[in-house]
């Protein structure tokens, strides 16, 4: 007998169960994953049914860019990206790929 262990057998706990049941093991797998992913989707979910309820915004969801717009977005950025060309030639690229669309 080891020193420290009592002479009495260890109690299976439910999860010793289910990890020994094939069956159990296979039932409790998608149960498991399904928590997870709930554990994930649910404040997104929430945040949306509160949207559809509470903002009354139907159709705006794209809208064009001054160029007014632009040097606004170009200054708070600044810290981010030093280079002001760069966001020019995304906005003049992402525009093509818009009106291609």
């Amino acid at each position: 007998m080891v020193a420290g262990s009592s002479s009495r057998p260890r109690a299976w706990s439910l999860v010793d169960v289910v990890k020994r049941t094939p069956v159990l093991r296979e039932v409790a797998t998608p149960v498991h994953r399904a928590r997870v992913l709930g554990g994930y989707l649910y404040p997104p979910f929430r945040e949306g049914v509160r949207w559809l309820w509470s903002f009354r915004e139907t159709t705006n969801f794209t809208y064009n860019l001054t160029v007014k717009n632009r040097g606004y977005l170009c200054s708070m950025t600044r810290g981010i990206n030093e280079d002001r060309e760069y966001l020019w030639r995304f906005f003049r690229d992402f525009s093509g790929c818009v009106a291609e669309a």
